[in-house]
């Protein structure tokens, strides 16, 4: 495996918190702060993912996007 499954399960984590009706800031009390907290949750566990990857895997990846440009 390139990437940790730990890793991995913190992007299927981010996903079910966004997809859950159980949040910080419920829906039903204030939808914009509701939507707002599944996407900090969301883009915060896509930073670290990115962080702690193997900077290879990251490279490779960047570079994939890069020629698709």
């Amino acid at each position: 495996m390139r990437v940790p499954i730990y890793l991995k399960l913190m992007l299927v984590g981010a996903l079910v918190y966004f997809i859950s009706p159980v949040d910080l800031f419920p829906e039903l009390i204030n939808p914009l702060l509701g939507f707002t907290d599944d996407i900090v949750v969301v883009f915060i566990v896509l930073k670290y993912f990115i962080k702690w990857a193997p900077q290879e895997v990251v490279a490779e990846h960047v570079s994939r996007l890069e020629n698709e440009k």
